[in-house]
């Protein structure tokens, strides 16, 4: 039986156009991402079975030990009850293997047509006033227009590399996407669009990938020190709030206080392997009497698994981002997706890890 991984490229791709349906988008989208992919990890697992074990590559087999690293880690601590990181770990290393033991086939024609489609979609979705919020946020196709901006950058992101198009119409495309993150304010995102070309440029330096990643993740940890510094009137706060005042950004930073504070009281042993899967959003719920999420997923991973997790987590993605030009840009958004509590996002690191097991895709 010769299954192509052209067959998973499909079904990863559209996850996100499902949310254009407007009773998945409406009932399901929150728990959507999670058993959507478990479901498509448990497809891959039996064919993987049934195709037999083999040999996978020496870069996938140091990615599949990164995963069951962090695996042990995330049920170390967490053994006396179910969270979603354990499972997510365990659907990365399954990703690893069935993605490397399947056909490559021929999924760029698909990975192009699918991002075509999602533009047209999100084009389209700016004539439904439902899309809007009270703000006035545009959240085009998904959950919270943050999400849909790293979306939306995804799919841009995958049609420069796939296209064979002329240089014309990728100009339209990212037009029309960096219209779209506009509307939606979601600053940071905006902030990344208009950097991509530089970003891009930045991915062909083959030697100095993992440094610039580096770079990249200081650059972004700095954001919450630095945005805090900026004039109230700046043009990052006003686009979004006409009187300067930034309550989304003050309770971000409460939030990203407040766990470091508390990561900082624990034991030396906890703050090596962390306090336990979910304990970050424990601290918050505590606090603040209400879920909010981190809203900063490195003090998150560093929280509930420690500076030995958190090393091993983003190792994991700056060795997978070193490989290829797409790789380096994909690892850099994902990067970017923390500040929206997309560490677990499975769409995005689907995508990384199709690209990750391509045999033809080192440069």
């Amino acid at each position: 039986m010769r299954v192509s991984k052209t067959l998973f490229v499909i079904i990863v791709l559209a996850f996100p156009i499902l949310l254009y349906i407007p009773v998945i988008r409406d009932s399901l989208s929150f728990s959507l991402n999670k058993y959507y992919f478990i479901i498509t990890s448990v497809i891959l697992g039996v064919l993987t079975l049934y195709k037999g074990i083999r040999r996978i590559p020496l870069k996938n087999f140091w990615d599949l030990i990164f995963c069951l690293l962090l695996l042990c880690l995330s049920l170390f601590s967490n053994f006396d009850r179910v969270t979603f990181p354990p499972i997510f770990f365990a659907i990365l290393s399954i990703l690893i293997i069935g993605f490397t033991l399947l056909a490559e086939g021929r999924p760029k024609t698909f990975f192009l047509w699918f991002s075509i489609v999602y533009l047209i979609l999100s084009v389209v979705s700016l004539l439904n006033p439902s899309n809007f919020q009270n703000s006035g946020r545009f959240s085009g196709i998904g959950i919270s227009a943050s999400v849909f901006s790293c979306y939306l950058t995804a799919f841009f992101i995958l049609y420069y590399f796939n296209s064979s198009s002329t240089k014309s119409r990728i100009v339209l495309f990212y037009a029309l996407a960096l219209l779209l993150i506009f509307y939606t304010q979601t600053r940071l995102n905006l902030l990344y669009f208009l950097a991509l070309p530089f970003i891009f440029w930045l991915s062909k330096h083959k030697r100095f990938r993992w440094v610039y990643l580096i770079i990249f993740l200081f650059m972004l940890n700095a954001a919450y020190p630095i945005y805090k510094l900026l004039n109230k009137d700046s043009f990052i706060t006003t686009m979004r709030y006409d009187d300067g005042k930034d309550p989304s950004f003050q309770l971000r930073y409460e939030l990203f206080e407040r766990v470091l504070l508390e990561y900082s009281e624990l034991s030396g042993t906890q703050q090596l392997f962390g306090a336990g899967s979910e304990r970050a959003r424990e601290v918050i719920l505590t606090n603040f009497k209400y879920d909010h999420m981190p809203h900063n997923d490195f003090v998150r991973i560093l929280y509930d698994f420690g500076i030995i997790g958190a090393i091993l987590f983003l190792s994991l993605f700056i060795k997978i981002g070193s490989r290829n030009e797409i790789l380096f840009c994909l690892v850099t958004l994902y990067f970017l997706s923390f500040y929206h509590n997309m560490v677990f996002n499975l769409f995005i690191v689907s995508l990384i890890f199709l690209h990750t097991t391509n045999r033809n895709e080192e440069s």
